[in-house]
């Protein structure tokens, strides 16, 4: 665990005044992974714009790759959220010397690259990446299964220039990083109260292909402390990724895939590190039960065939509510976060409606609370010099407004 330095507002320190009864939270995937949820570049400036409008005190964001955009948000967004909490890790390269993959592993008969050159030609779009899913993954599985590093590499060069990715994969002077987007977290916590303390937990060891960590601060709300996460767990990439390693989960819950057992891992950390600060909290503070909040996309969903939602990644889910938390967003918002509808949802993939976006509460009393999809309208962006309509996001966002009086009950 490392303490961060706290980022406050440039000329005030003073506490966030609201005339509203509620304690606005708001979690929002805003899908800006350039070079795989589409348009990312154009709708960046959409999304600033319609969370500078939006009623939410704290908000936490995930999917935020790129350094560019994690600045351009920030200072886009000072104004209104002058209290901050983002982590700058950066990827994890292995220290032996020496190429992450050799030709002979990526090229020739029964091989991922080759595969993509030759079956794959000429094909773009939807098509060309259902051919790379479909009629390549029996050359990427077997990579993974004889060659783990390079495939580990490999798919952490997603979203770069292929011929850049392939260089940098057979470079002999050092290996590629170990984690997509340059071992980015991608998560950013805004706060129109006070951040008192403010860390990053860092979940690399328990990571594949994509690095994980938790962001947490305690905020100080109208006098009161809570502890607040902003998270984005691992999803569930058994459609598109081999998993690689030893998932770290041993125990007697048995998982259908290495990703369920990594995100279940995942979630008990985070029970971990906020019980920690809680006991921490409560023998140095006069406050026996701090309030908690998790928040982000814990790509976890339960079931309600009522409203034809589906699951993924139940365990943790339920692990929550095991441990005493409140999911708002399964039992009182009634609709999908992530959905087949959406705009951005390439056609044909067959997405089922989930809700993986939650807003966990514990130590809170939710009478009285809110729950809301956020962000579901179309807006324009011009691409190829056309104008078209599309979601700000492929995930919609949750909104949960809770009464002041029911913090620290």
């Amino acid at each position: 665990m490392k303490y961060l330095s706290l980022l406050l507002a440039l000329f005030s320190l003073n506490s966030y005044s609201s005339d509203s009864k509620y304690l606005s939270l708001l979690s929002y995937n805003v899908g800006l992974a350039h070079g795989f949820v589409p348009y990312a570049k154009q709708r960046t400036p959409k999304i600033i714009e319609a969370i500078k409008n939006f009623p939410a005190d704290i908000i936490c964001l995930q999917e935020v790759w790129k350094d560019k955009d994690n600045k351009k948000l920030i200072r886009e967004l000072r104004k209104e959220y002058p209290y901050i909490n983002f982590n700058k890790v950066r990827n994890i390269r292995p220290k032996a010397m020496g190429a992450s993959c050799k030709k002979r592993d990526l090229f020739g008969k029964g091989k991922f690259v080759s595969c993509i050159l030759n079956t794959c030609k000429g094909k773009t779009g939807e098509e060309g990446d259902r051919c790379v899913r479909q009629d390549c993954r029996a050359a990427l599985d077997n990579l993974a299964k004889q060659k783990p590093t390079c495939a580990e590499a490999l798919m952490a060069s997603v979203g770069k220039n292929k011929v850049l990715a392939i260089l940098s994969l057979i470079n002999p002077l050092k290996k590629a990083g170990k984690f997509s987007n340059k071992g980015r977290v991608g998560t950013l916590l805004l706060s129109k109260y006070p951040i008192v303390e403010s860390g990053f937990y860092d979940l690399q060891k328990y990571s594949t292909t994509v690095r994980r960590g938790i962001l947490y601060s305690t905020i100080k709300v109208k006098n009161k402390e809570v502890l607040v996460t902003c998270n984005h767990l691992t999803a569930n990439l058994t459609g598109s990724a081999p998993y690689i390693g030893n998932p770290p989960y041993i125990g007697p819950i048995k998982f259908e895939n290495g990703w369920a057992n990594e995100n279940y891992f995942q979630t008990i950390k985070l029970m971990e590190l906020s019980q920690l600060i809680q006991d921490l909290h409560s023998s140095t503070r006069n406050q026996k039960y701090l309030p908690i909040i998790h928040m982000g996309d814990f790509n976890c969903a339960l079931p309600n065939k009522k409203l034809g939602l589906h699951e993924d990644f139940p365990q943790s889910c339920r692990r929550f509510l095991k441990d005493g938390y409140m999911d708002l967003a399964s039992f009182k918002l009634g609709e999908c976060t992530y959905c087949p509808n959406n705009a951005l949802i390439e056609k044909g993939k067959e997405e089922d409606p989930m809700i993986l976006d939650h807003i966990y509460t514990k130590n809170i009393s939710t009478k009285g609370a809110i729950t809301e999809i956020a962000f579901k309208q179309l807006v324009p962006i011009e691409e190829k010099k056309k104008r078209i309509m599309v979601n700000l996001s492929d995930h919609y966002g949750v909104l949960v407004k809770i009464p002041y009086e029911n913090i620290g009950y």
